[in-house]
């Protein structure tokens, strides 16, 4: 029977002699730049490079986390063993981290209208998904012998909002019971992560309240004062000073709030830098995030933090663990089960459709985040969090085939095309064309540029990297 253990160690051989040869060739041993921060960045993002190539293939198609996690797995300790974690890249993933959850929430729909009509619906479907998932969660920790039961909870009644609503707008789906479905599936998905560092107090639950609530209150403090200051006169002038000079104002002070918040969240025992990171994206969301301010927020977590994240995860996973194991393949299973049969029977109880129930079902964000920490604070072990990240990417199949059948339920209704012998006229509609809003322009003249001077303070939605949470 053909195995990967061969190729791996015939591979392993081949490194270690080039190995010999640069050592001996070179001052420098090759074996202390293994060690260093250069050398770990370069597998990361030569990980992420190949994650995203795998992402874009037509027929793999697979989602980009999925790719990245996948790719850290090769290079990890499932793999070749190249990437190994140490302190110092477990505190670039903690940053990492951080800059993650800012920017899943500045992707939260807090200002959408539907959202707000719908929102009592939702958070009922809410309190249903965790008085279903307790019971539950009970099962599947005594039949597993998973020791911690409150996570079991979440990972069984959270949702992934850029996961389920990217397959929503990439199909264009629409029919009765949608709003409600997006409503419920980030309340549950931002109620989940919330709950998060409550659920790994481990003993310290009354100290991960106050220090919750004392960060959501320093939060709000500081959403007021941006409101204030970049409404002033004072901060005006630097926004446009910075468009002019390409400073990135926004950003800094940004940044500066959110590990501000990620400090405070340390001093008062919150370790998880999960509330700091939600509370910043949500104020970014309720201040108006402009086309610009996007593009640089999307630019620094896609292009290093976002794939640092997700490739070290892949690299700390031991999915030998996850196969050989019995116990570890029953909690994957378990989970995904349970989480599938929680949310259809909450779609069950409130009347949407079944497939809303399926695609409520899917995550990503939450296990990631469960198994980082876990692993970090040493709270589960490798082969449990393999299993967790295996029941997210079951759950993913679950999205998949609940948006089919919706489209399936409620096909999109096709678009008359007007006849040209129809004995009608073309409707002739304005041209909305900026040179059409523009002045006559005298005879001698050239036609002045037009600048949007405004576009890019124009609220924007930033991209979450297809996970979420």
């Amino acid at each position: 029977m053909f195995t990967l253990d061969e190729p791996l160690r015939y591979l392993a051989l081949k490194l270690e002699f080039a190995t010999f040869q640069f050592d001996s060739l070179f001052a420098i041993h090759f074996h202390d730049v293994q060690n260093g921060i250069i050398y770990k960045l370069f597998l990361i993002l030569g990980a992420a490079c190949v994650g995203t190539a795998i992402a874009g293939n037509k027929r793999i198609a697979i989602p980009l986390v999925v790719a990245e996690i996948l790719s850290g797995a090769a290079v990890g300790k499932s793999g070749l063993n190249w990437l190994r974690i140490g302190p110092e890249l477990n505190d670039w993933s903690i940053v990492a981290f951080a800059i993650l959850l800012f920017l899943v929430g500045t992707n939260l729909p807090l200002r959408d209208p539907k959202i707000k009509a719908a929102l009592n619906m939702g958070i009922a479907a809410t309190l249903a998904s965790y008085a279903l998932a307790i019971p539950v969660a009970i099962g599947v920790a005594s039949l597993t012998h998973f020791a911690h039961v409150g996570i079991v909870v979440l990972l069984v009644a959270c949702s992934s909002t850029s996961i389920v609503l990217r397959m929503i707008n990439e199909r264009k789906l629409s029919g009765p019971g949608l709003t409600m479905t997006t409503t419920w599936i980030p309340l549950a998905d931002m109620s989940t992560l919330a709950s998060l560092p409550l659920a790994m107090s481990q003993g310290k639950t009354l100290q991960v309240i106050v220090g919750t609530l004392i960060i959501i209150g320093v939060g709000g403090l500081v959403l007021i004062f941006i409101k204030k200051f970049e409404n002033s006169d004072s901060g005006s002038h630097y926004k446009q000073l910075s468009k002019k000079r390409d400073w990135a104002w926004q950003m800094k002070y940004y940044l500066f709030a959110l590990f501000g918040l990620c400090l405070l969240s340390q001093l008062v025992g919150v370790t998880s830098t999960i509330v700091a990171g939600f509370v910043m994206g949500a104020t970014a969301t309720l201040v108006g995030v402009p086309k610009r301010f996007a593009k640089e927020l999307l630019g620094l977590g896609e292009g290093l933090f976002i794939p640092l994240f997700f490739v070290t995860l892949g690299a700390k996973l031991d999915i030998r663990a996850l196969f050989t194991s019995v116990a570890n393949m029953e909690l994957a299973l378990c989970i995904a089960a349970g989480a599938l049969v929680v949310h259809l029977l909450v779609a069950k109880l409130l009347r949407l459709p079944l497939p809303s129930g399926f695609m409520a079902a899917s995550s990503m964000g939450l296990p990631a985040a469960i198994v980082s920490t876990g692993l970090s604070d040493n709270l589960i072990e490798p082969g449990q969090g393999a299993a967790i990240i295996a029941a997210a990417l079951i759950s993913l199949g679950f999205a998949s085939l609940g948006v089919t059948l919706f489209e399936r339920q409620n096909p999109p209704v096709p678009k008359r095309k007007k006849s040209d012998n129809d004995g009608h006229e073309p409707l002739q509609m304005p041209s909305l064309a900026a040179d059409t809003l523009l002045p006559p322009v005298p005879v001698g003249q050239s036609t002045p540029e037009l600048t949007p001077a405004h576009a890019d303070d124009e609220p924007s939605v930033v991209s979450t990297h297809e996970i979420g949470t």
